[in-house]
């Protein structure tokens, strides 16, 4: 009875120690974006890994979703609706930061102010129907304002712009 017991001790602090071992050294799985009203502005932050987000005015809202990973609410007003955060539109501009991935944001449909910062990687910003500041940052990146009055920084690397305003743009 004695030993049962030592033996079932052991077993369990053997499983403790291994459960714990190998949730240290699993992969934590990647965060995704976040998205908060600061001031007035939407500021999406991304991560350092690849991103790939989409911004689309829909009524009195703005909803950012990602198809690489989840994007959560960063306190209200926005508010989390399952995949996809929604902020109102009402405020005066969005802005969306960028990590060091290779990174694409896309606006669609929206009425407001745009900033995309892409950062370091091969990154694909693509501005809404309203005024866009694209800036790519280092790498080879894709700028494109799309409507309205825009204005494309390339930075380092050989960077392609469509815009009415382009600085550093070999393309």
């Amino acid at each position: 009875m004695f030993r049962a017991r030592r033996y079932f001790a052991a077993l369990a602090l053997t499983t403790a120690a291994l459960g714990a071992t190998a949730a240290l050294a699993a992969p934590a799985q990647a965060a995704g974006a976040t998205a908060r009203v600061v001031g007035g502005i939407v500021i999406i932050q991304g991560t350092t890994g690849n991103d790939s987000i989409d911004v689309v005015q829909s009524g009195n809202s703005v909803r950012i979703s990602s198809v690489l990973h989840s994007v959560t609410s960063g306190g209200a007003p926005c508010v989390q609706l399952g995949a996809v955060v929604s902020c109102p539109a009402t405020q005066l501009s969005v802005q969306a930061r960028m990590g060091s991935g290779d990174d694409v944001v896309r606006v669609s449909s929206t009425t407001i102010d745009t900033t995309l910062i892409g950062n370091d990687g091969v990154d694909r910003l693509s501005g809404g129907s309203d005024r866009d500041f694209l800036d790519g940052g280092p790498g080879n990146d894709f700028l494109s304002g799309n409507a309205g009055v825009d204005s494309a920084q390339g930075g380092t690397g050989v960077d392609s712009c469509t815009a009415e305003t382009e600085v550093n743009c070999e393309s």
